[in-house]
């Protein structure tokens, strides 16, 4: 029960109070503003001191009301707390957990006890550098604007539970080191790769629900390396429903309807594709219907920890490093080698590439921006040294 005031007189002609608490010396007031009741601490115990704090800050309070700002204060941390309560993370590595990994190790260390509409470009500048010592001093430009998508989660419901207006949200700060290339894998590395995971599958001694893991990351891994997907929520959350034949100038081809970090969009693959993913069908011991999630293991179970499974079978081929960039690489170099082999060979444009893999023309070309300019070069040197024209 809450507890009773023992000091309580009317103010304002009726539109608020001041009190106080039993155990406290100052007065608090109450008032309503905006439609919703507040409640603010006068930080005296005189009573004539106390009336004079709450008409001042009735007024402010009416003033922000007729100026479309919010009436209200709360600290970020407080807000911020709330939107990591709504997340639910599906697994380990899917954007709800790395918005509440990027919420709790840096935005509440840096801006938690500031208000959260009083935030400035210098509180932005110092979530940086926390940003760097969490990374060994390093931290690329696109990893702060992911960040920054965190940061935004917090701004917009602040501004949904007016203690925030949009005109409050502070100055985007991007600084950051050039974005690195990432690990991938080259043509010759990736068929190596297909020939040999099915030697990995049928190694011998293996247990058989260690061979069905295996089997279906080898078609997980197909798939991803097909449409340039994100080996993430994209694929986990993958039903039979969202997988179907479409034509085009009679021409079949493989439509994935995939929901993500950006939202749903449509993935065209190859034919062979779709179909090298029904042959999971063949192996399921379960019903299937349009809800159910595409990778199964055979007896239903979901298929988790594919990174896991994948770094086993780049251990087993010698493809764990990347020798180009020196870096470990993951499932998600499947996806970077589809974009690198795309850009390379020019079968698609910078701004199709983009709609087939849900990503920003700024996020490709940041990190592909060699093959870029490889793609286009012999419209960048029509002329090259030493290569006759053709009479």
């Amino acid at each position: 029960m809450p507890r009773k005031a023992i000091v309580s007189d009317v103010i304002l002609d009726g539109a608020g109070r001041i009190f106080k608490r039993p155990g406290t010396e100052n007065y608090q007031v109450t008032f309503k503003a905006d439609k919703q009741w507040i409640t603010k601490t006068t930080g005296t115990a005189d009573k004539k001191e106390a009336i004079a704090k709450a008409q001042e800050l009735y007024y402010e309070a009416k003033f922000s009301q007729k100026m479309g700002m919010p009436v209200l204060t709360k600290t970020f941390k407080t807000i911020a707390k709330s939107v990591i309560q709504e997340l639910t993370p599906a697994d380990k590595g899917s954007l709800e957990a790395k918005h509440i990994a990027r919420l709790s190790t840096v935005w509440i260390p840096a801006l938690g006890a500031k208000a959260v509409n009083n935030i400035i470009e210098e509180d932005l500048k110092r979530a940086v550098q926390l940003m760097r010592d969490n990374n060994n001093g390093t931290v690329s430009k696109p990893t702060v604007k992911d960040y920054y998508t965190s940061l935004n989660l917090v701004f917009k419901k602040a501004i949904k539970g007016k203690v925030m207006s949009k005109a409050e949200i502070p100055e985007v700060y991007i600084e950051g080191e050039d974005a690195k290339p990432r690990p991938a894998f080259t043509p010759e590395e990736y068929k190596l790769l297909r020939e040999k995971v099915l030697e990995w599958c049928n190694e011998e001694g293996i247990q058989e629900r260690v061979k069905h893991r295996r089997e279906v990351l080898s078609v997980f891994m197909y798939f991803v390396a097909s449409t340039g997907c994100r080996p993430g929520t994209e694929v986990y959350n993958l039903t039979w429903g969202m997988c179907s034949y479409v034509q085009k100038d009679g021409v079949t081809y493989a439509q994935f309807l995939l929901d993500g970090k950006t939202g749903a969009r449509k993935a065209i693959a190859d034919a062979t594709v779709l179909q090298l993913i029904e042959t999971l069908k063949l192996k399921a011991d379960y019903e299937i219907t349009n809800k159910t999630k595409v990778f199964c293991l055979p007896d239903g179970s979901p298929f988790i920890n594919a990174d896991v499974q994948f770094r086993k079978l780049l251990e087993f081929v010698g493809l764990r490093e990347d020798s180009a960039t020196g870096q470990n690489r993951t499932l998600y170099s499947l996806r970077h080698a589809y974009a690198t082999e795309a850009i390379i060979s020019n079968r698609m444009s910078i701004m199709m590439l983009k709609e087939q893999m849900g990503t920003s023309a700024q996020m490709l070309e940041s990190f592909y921006s060699k093959a870029t300019t490889l793609a286009g070069a012999s419209q960048i040197v029509p002329d090259p040294i030493g290569v006759k024209k053709k009479k």
